[in-house]
């Protein structure tokens, strides 16, 4: 897949703020000069070339991504675009990782910390992610 994204051919995109690959749904009736401002992605979890899972499969990033906006009182955390800068990167979850494994020894995860932190160590047992795994809870 990384051969065929680098010559360009394809329009697959990534996501690092919620470690998702997507294909950009176009629409065929728009203009030309609009046709390739996707708004739309449609998420694949598996590689289309080789089948290798892309993905934790169940939006597990996306639905803490959205947890942790809404935490902090924005509006409407599904604007992609104004939402805080480091919403729209991967700095929330490293931040996120970071702060889960500072907790003391012993201490006990909501199921949706748990769920998060299952899907970074999927991510990292894949070789998708270069930071230590997060093991002890």
């Amino acid at each position: 897949m990384r051969d065929i994204l680098e010559e360009g051919r394809v329009d697959i995109d990534f996501r690092d703020d919620v470690l998702e690959y997507s294909i950009p749904v176009r629409d065929p009736e728009a203009p030309l000069e609009e046709f390739y401002d996707a708004t739309e992605f449609q998420r694949i979890d598996y590689c289309p070339w080789c089948g290798k899972r892309l993905t934790f499969g169940d939006g597990a990033l996306y639905d803490c991504l959205i947890a942790e906006i809404e935490k902090i009182g924005f509006p409407d955390q599904f604007d992609m675009f104004s939402r805080p800068q480091k919403y729209k990167n991967d700095a929330w979850w490293r931040e996120k990782a970071e702060e889960l494994l500072n907790l003391p020894p012993g201490s006990t995860l909501s199921d949706s910390d748990q769920h998060f932190l299952d899907a970074i160590n999927f991510f990292i047992d894949s070789n998708m992610l270069q930071v230590e795994r997060i093991d002890g809870f």
